[in-house]
């Protein structure tokens, strides 16, 4: 404004004077300030362009500039033409600076809007991480980009995983190798992804599921080899490797197939499974207290009682001079243990033979020894009280006991006691009665049995016989009926057991 009335000042008019002097004195002040202020203006936006960046400094200079040259028309002055030149020259190199930041934050924008079309984060975050200006506001515009970006790549990350945690579901499932086929396919996709998160996550997985895939192919392959009729040894080699598998149907699959294989691993024994029973009875008279929570191991138990014809067996093989089948106590007495005719054999016999027409009557007049020696013979031994109890008396399904083998109320129709005759053959009808849960036969009566749980010198003897007419001894409870391991009773017989199958050795 001050420029504007000093160049509307006719000053010739008033040459010479003392007007004319106050009035060049008054221009000359004013040039002085415009181009001092102008200076500093100019190195102010110099500053600002090298600590803010040019788009700062061209809001210093652009209305600056045009000032400072309309300044310059008015007064024709060398030294204000320079200040104006010097701003017209800061304003286009901040402008042209910030064109071509400008330009090469659109550039990076654009490649970078490319990349994430191609799903390929990673480069794009890349990209946008490398991109760096003086302009403050470009800048922040490639921060706030670099933000969105590694968001969607957060979020495309925690998709995957949620979605490979449900899917991963499928693998409790599997039991052939189409189960996994969504699941390979979808890992298989992850491990070919342009986001190197989900690559390294995948991993692991991929690894897995090809393994599973591969297990699942031998898996279905060795359960057809047990349908065509795998037994026995070999069939314990098939299933062995599944019981340790990492998926958990495979796993359960192999148990079930393992019960089934061991049922019919022995012919005429029964498998009963490890696990919890209840066994023992509130009954005092059963000298048999309740416990509960008892684990037992799995074992075999024979289906019947050992007949004379099996025992007459193990007599013709040398079993009686043998010292190897017998205890120490039995060998240190085994010429007691005659026949009524004195030769070897259970007292029941003569001259060494059952009677005839009773090969399959259970074997009586025996003494704890001689069952011994005969289970040992035959690659066996005596059941426990507690395994005989357990075979007796358990439901496995309902997880409760069972008064009676057969169930909770006694039948006369199912047992055979009280019976003059003597023992029936262990093949009679009776004996498709007298069957526990598990399916063992003949607990309930005909004979009693052998068990080798001692208590105070003295054996227990579980189960009726044709001898006894009372049905309390009946009960799979009973327990108190104890004998001396030498006594040969006629009413009391054996069945043996056998350890579980030791399936370790078999794992390969």
């Amino acid at each position: 404004g001050a420029a504007e009335i000093l160049t509307g000042f006719d000053a010739r008019t008033y040459r010479g004077t003392e007007i004319y002097e106050r009035y060049m004195s008054k221009k000359e002040e004013l040039i002085s300030e415009a181009v001092e202020h102008y200076r500093k203006l100019g190195d102010e936006a110099e500053s600002v362009a090298a600590s803010e960046g040019p788009d700062r400094a061209l809001e210093k200079v652009a209305s600056a500039a045009d000032e400072v040259r309309r300044l310059n028309l008015r007064l024709q002055d060398e030294r204000v033409r320079k200040q104006a030149e010097r701003l017209a020259n800061l304003r286009e190199r901040f402008r042209k600076e910030f064109i071509a930041a400008r330009n090469a934050y659109n550039d990076m924008a654009k490649l970078v809007r490319q990349k994430e079309q191609e799903g390929d984060l990673d480069k794009a975050i890349e990209i946008a991480k490398d991109f760096k200006t003086d302009v403050a506001s470009l800048q922040q515009k490639a921060r706030q980009l670099l933000e969105r970006l590694e968001r969607k790549r957060s979020e495309a990350v925690s998709a995957f995983e949620k979605e490979l945690s449900d899917k991963m579901a499928a693998l409790k499932k599997a039991e052939k190798p189409e189960d996994v086929d969504d699941l390979m396919k979808f890992l298989t996709a992850a491990m070919r992804s342009k986001i190197a998160q989900i690559r390294k996550k995948a991993e692991e997985p991929f690894k897995r599921i090809s393994r599973a895939k591969e297990e699942l192919t031998s898996f279905v392959k060795d359960m057809r080899r047990l349908e065509e009729g795998a037994t026995g040894e070999e069939a314990l080699k098939i299933i062995a490797p599944y019981l340790r598998s990492a998926l958990p149907q495979v796993r359960r699959t192999a148990a079930s197939r393992l019960l089934d294989i061991k049922r019919r691993f022995y012919p005429d024994m029964i498998y009963i499974p490890a696990g919890v029973c209840i066994l023992g009875s509130s009954n005092p008279a059963d000298r048999n207290p309740v416990r509960k929570n008892v684990n037992l191991p799995g074992f075999f138990i024979d289906e019947r009682e050992v007949t004379n014809e099996q025992y007459e067996r193990f007599v013709k093989a040398g079993g009686y001079s043998d010292p190897t089948y017998w205890d120490k106590e039995g060998w240190a007495r085994i010429r007691e243990f005659v026949d009524k005719t004195g030769k070897p054999g259970p007292a029941t016999w003569s001259d060494g033979h059952p009677p005839e027409g009773a090969e399959n009557l259970p074997v009586t007049g025996i003494s704890l020894w001689e069952a011994r020696a005969y289970a040992r013979w035959a690659g066996k031994r005596l059941p426990t009280s507690d395994e005989w109890e357990k075979a007796a008396s358990w439901n496995a399904a309902s997880k409760r006991k069972r008064l009676y083998p057969w169930g909770d109320r006694f039948d006369e129709k199912k047992v055979h006691i009280g019976d003059e005759n003597g023992p029936v053959p262990v093949t009679s009808q009776i004996y498709d009665k007298d069957v526990s849960w598990y399916g063992v036969r003949g607990m309930g009566g005909n004979v009693a049995e052998w068990t080798d749980t001692a208590v105070k010198g003295e054996y227990i003897v579980r189960g009726s016989s044709f001898r006894w007419i009372n049905i309390w001894r009946v009960r799979t409870t009973y327990a108190a009926y104890r004998l001396k391991p030498s006594e040969r009773p006629t009413h009391v017989g054996f069945r043996c057991a056998k350890d579980d199958i030791d399936i370790g050795k078999y794992w390969r």
